[in-house]
């Protein structure tokens, strides 16, 4: 948060970025059920 505010990182950049996150770590750990399960 101190980036945010410190004016490192910029509002539209972070939103973006945790975005991103958010669609990997769903596949991340989709790809890993499949394993720990068998199914993959």
């Amino acid at each position: 948060m101190s980036r945010l505010y410190g004016g490192i990182h910029f509002t539209n950049g972070d939103q973006a970025g945790r975005t991103l996150g958010r669609k990997v770590g769903a596949q991340v750990f989709a790809k890993a059920q499949a394993l720990w399960t068998g199914k993959a």
